[in-house]
């Protein structure tokens, strides 16, 4: 029997999770330049030619309301990670299996690799790819219980 229909749901759920994560570390990155443009002084125009009247008259309060707006971006997408993160490490301490349970922590809420998951060995690695195909859908069914309770 192919598990793949009931395990779809979970994997996007996990994958988005993961998106997440990587989203909130590149918005993490942004802000780090932004900082940094914002502490350096621009330097002097050299170039002679006119500046243009009207705009923007202080660039560093824009740079500044720009920081600050990134930084709130960054807050709620915290905020929605902390409550994902929390819901997928309830679904996972339902799980009986440690292996499955350890298998699922690893790979999407620790961000580990196949390799650092599976210590590299080709028996144990098949045998943690079948844990994690079971951990799947063990973690599927306790999703739609927690859904279906809601």
């Amino acid at each position: 029997m192919n598990d793949q229909p009931k395990t779809k749901r979970i994997k996007e759920r996990l994958h988005r999770y993961t998106a997440l994560l990587r989203d909130i570390d590149n918005q993490r990155e942004r802000l780090d330049r932004m900082e940094t443009t914002i502490g350096s002084p621009s330097g002097p125009d050299l170039s002679g030619m006119p500046r243009p009247q009207g705009g923007v008259s202080n660039p560093v309060a824009a740079a500044v309301e720009k920081k600050l707006e990134l930084e709130e971006k960054i807050q709620q997408k915290e905020a929605e990670e902390k409550a994902e993160r929390r819901a997928i490490e309830a679904m996972t301490e339902l799980m009986d299996d440690p292996d499955e349970r350890l298998t699922i922590q690893l790979k999407y809420l620790d961000r580990a690799e196949w390799p650092d998951v599976t210590d590299k060995a080709d028996a144990y690695q098949r045998r943690m790819y079948r844990v994690h195909g079971r951990a799947l859908l063990n973690l599927a069914e306790i999703e739609a219980e927690v859904n279906d309770s809601n």
